[in-house]
């Protein structure tokens, strides 16, 4: 998955408002014709609030956790198709395009606080207006101690993992960074995906579990428990705002964002890791192939989402789903089916955005009833630089960081900064960038690869949304003062309101 930030903007009344749910499935046609659920005397005054999806997937493990400073006994050694070891010499064997590359050694030190690894994501420079009042990411890895528990599942093909040691000081930089406000906004991890467990359900009970908690005051976890209760337990997140011009630092709170997080089996995540009554584990889902797997993931995600407050100012469901690649051992049926199930999550559980991930490049994105629907975010972070497999290259893998406005509970904006890795660091794609192409083994700049970012999203909108009307449609912007820094890719702005 393509590291894509996603930012969404709200317009809130500063009560506490009544949700109206429409039941039923509605046609793309009337896409905005339909579901208004705040009622029509709410107060003038109304908040602009922003949410940032920090990509899809977040993967920490192999070479990314080789460039932290603790490891565990064997680390270097896990192998896929080839050792860890090997992915940190692909990603390094090869210039950035600055001066100065750092060696292993000094990334390691650099990364004791992950600094490096964050890159432009963390830079004083990275502004957004407005800045983010909520920040989430899927982090796609196992964060334990151990390596080498019995129930590791070393018939799993690929495993990540990550050292707990080195995700509190990761997150805690992570969680600084302010975007241009006060102060940093919260940060919430998805922990449902098909990654989560690959070092066993010992280590996930012991290890995992206690660590999130204890990390409290850097992010909150959500789709992860020690039982299926403590998983349907969504996350509630409050909302505060400045309300004086003269000190920033006054806020008051003016609602929640309430968020649950889901895996399917499509995405790979075995159907042993769901939760129950008295096992840990994740919201697993089946597959999500055909009529009758969104059915049974509708009997499993209504539990959740009914736990949802009716006053919610935003509900949004983050879900693991799809293959690696659109288009790509999928067929017309397995589109249809997601986005039947997202419309019903949308009709029937009142749910106002779709944050879904597990592909290796972001996917298409569709507004329907006035809600978004982020069909994959791509990868944010991951090791894959080094390497192209045959048939990868028909994808753009940049990635992004996405900033939505909303309008209320509907949908009103979304934008694009695009990003990519470069040396096991975050960058942000500029048109003076140069991107490595392992294959051939070059640098090379490309100051049109946004524009091709652009249609590439595009294609894929109008297929997974099933209609021109209804897919979400960007052009691609050389400078936008809101997010200075580099070129944005932007939408149409629904139901034109001053943010």
């Amino acid at each position: 998955m393509h590291l894509c930030a996603f930012a969404v903007s709200l317009v809130l009344p500063r009560s506490q408002f009544a949700r109206v749910l429409v039941s039923g499935l509605l046609g793309a046609s009337t896409a905005f014709s339909v579901m208004s659920s705040k009622p029509s005397n709410q107060p003038q005054e109304a908040f602009s609030i922003c949410l940032l999806f920090h990509g899809g997937d977040n993967m920490l493990g192999r070479a990314v956790q080789l460039s932290f400073p603790t490891q565990a006994p064997g680390e270097e050694n896990i192998s896929d198709s080839c050792r860890a070891s090997h992915y940190v010499h692909m990603s390094l064997n090869h210039p950035s395009g600055h001066k100065n590359d750092p060696p292993l050694e000094e990334i390691r030190r650099l990364n004791q606080n992950g600094q490096y690894l964050w890159g432009d994501y963390i830079s004083p420079s990275f502004t957004i207006t407005p800045p983010p009042d909520i920040r989430i990411l899927n982090l796609e890895t196992a964060v334990t101690t151990s390596i080498h528990n019995p129930d590791v599942p070393l018939w799993k093909g690929i495993r990540y993992h990550l050292h707990i040691n080195n995700l509190e000081p990761a997150m805690k930089t992570f969680q600084q960074q302010t975007h241009g406000a006060a102060v940093p906004s919260p940060v919430v991890v998805s922990y449902a995906n098909n990654h989560c467990m690959d070092y066993g359900r010992q280590a996930f009970d012991q290890e995992t579990l206690p660590a999130f908690q204890s990390m409290e005051h850097i992010f909150s976890a959500v789709g992860c428990g020690r039982n299926l209760q403590e998983t349907q337990k969504t996350l509630k997140i409050p909302i505060r705002k400045e309300i004086t011009v003269s000190d920033p630092s006054a806020c008051q709170q003016i609602g929640t964002i309430e968020i649950a997080a889901f895996s399917s089996q499509c995405s790979g995540t075995p159907k042993s890791w769901g939760a129950a009554d008295c096992r840990s584990g994740v919201l697993a889902l089946p597959g999500i192939y055909d009529e009758n797997s969104v059915k049974e993931a509708m009997q499993l995600m209504k539990p959740a989402l009914d736990k949802m407050g009716s006053d919610s100012l935003l509900r949004v469901v983050s879900i693991h789903w799809g293959p690696n690649w659109a288009m790509k051992n999928e067929d017309r049926q397995q589109l249809d089916a997601r986005r039947t199930l997202a419309h019903r999550l949308i009709d029937e559980c009142g749910v106002d955005l779709i944050y879904g991930h597990s592909s290796h490049h972001a996917r298409g994105m569709e507004v329907y009833n006035k809600k978004l629907v982020l069909y994959g975010t791509g990868d944010a972070i991951n090791d894959y630089e080094g390497f192209e497999n045959p048939g990868e290259d028909r994808y753009n893998r940049l990635g992004g960081i996405f900033i939505v406005n909303y309008l209320g509970n509907n949908f009103q904006q979304l934008s694009i900064v695009p990003t990519f890795m470069n040396r096991l660091r975050l960058e942000r794609w500029t048109t003076e960038s140069k991107i490595w192409h392992p294959n051939s083994r070059r640098l090379e700049a490309d100051p049109d690869k946004s524009k091709d970012f652009c249609s590439f999203l595009n294609k894929l909108s109008r297929i997974e949304a099933g209609s021109e009307e209804a897919a979400l449609l960007m052009e691609n912007v050389e400078a936008d003062p809101k997010i200075p820094g580099g070129p944005v890719l932007k939408s149409n702005r629904y139901n034109p309101v001053e943010v």
